[in-house]
């Protein structure tokens, strides 16, 4: 798996050593097996913490390779909106990143999965208030399939399993989700709050702007060094239905469900 980290002292440095990998992975020599990889990887700037909480993040790297994503790694607090629209095809905002990427990026251009509620708050999918119009908490591992059409429900009804065991879930209010929010599933322990959900681009969201690109919400929530998610078997069809739209968007093609 190619690793690119970004640990530097000047933005200027930053830009430029971001530039030079996602060349690399868009002409990239090495797949995980150490094969030539076909051209056409798209970048996928994956925003995290810090360095040394990319552990449970691990998987979904490798979920993003298998659907024509290299991954370049940023800490949050060195991204700018001058990279996201200069570098990344798209963004990939960690539950590791905790909000100090600054609200510029909600203007990014860039289609957007992240798994952060911090994320929906800061960008103004949801309102502002931490705990109010979105938050965390641990609830189980199911969840509740309210809208199948979509096809990030990757063809699943009714109560599902996506985790296995106990499970920190990010939630959206019902309340704070602008009319342009597509909400895929809630929690199963009976809150009913949403966990799955998306706008597409011009959709409307709580702050009253049309979300410049698709963006899309998964629950896992978790803390720096925890173990990696325990996804189920349908589970991992959602994780990849999010990453089929990711890829669509990126392309800048027609994005099944909007």
């Amino acid at each position: 798996m190619l690793h690119c980290y970004a640990p530097l002292t000047t933005l200027s440095t930053l830009i430029a050593f971001l530039l030079a990998a996602a060349l690399l992975i868009r002409n990239a020599a090495v797949t995980p097996n150490g094969a030539a990889t076909p051209k056409g990887f798209r970048v996928a700037c994956f925003v995290v913490g810090d360095k040394s909480s990319l552990g449970p993040d691990l998987p979904f790297e490798s979920s993003l390779w298998a659907g024509g994503f290299g991954s370049v790694f940023i800490i949050e607090r060195e991204f700018t909106l001058e990279m996201c629209e200069a570098d990344c095809d798209a963004l990939v905002f960690s539950a590791s990143a905790i909000g100090a990427f600054g609200a510029s990026v909600a203007d990014c251009s860039k289609p957007v999965l992240a798994w952060e509620e911090g994320y929906m708050r800061a960008v103004g999918m949801t309102g502002s208030t931490p705990g109010v119009d979105a938050g965390n908490g641990v609830v189980g591992g199911m969840v509740d399939i309210v809208d199948d059409r979509w096809p990030l429900a990757a063809g699943l009804s009714g109560p599902v399993a996506l985790f296995e065991g106990e499970q920190d879930m990010n939630w959206a209010a019902w309340t704070s989700l602008g009319s342009g929010a597509k909400v895929v599933a809630t929690q199963g322990a009976g809150s009913g709050r949403p966990v799955v959900l998306y706008y597409c681009k011009g959709g409307l969201q709580h702050s009253g702007v049309p979300s410049p690109n698709v963006r899309i919400q998964l629950p896992p929530h978790y803390f720096p060094n925890s173990s990696p998610v325990a996804w189920t078997p349908e589970g991992e069809r959602v994780v990849k239905a999010a990453i089929d739209m990711l890829r669509q968007a990126a392309d800048g093609g027609v994005v099944e469900g909007c």
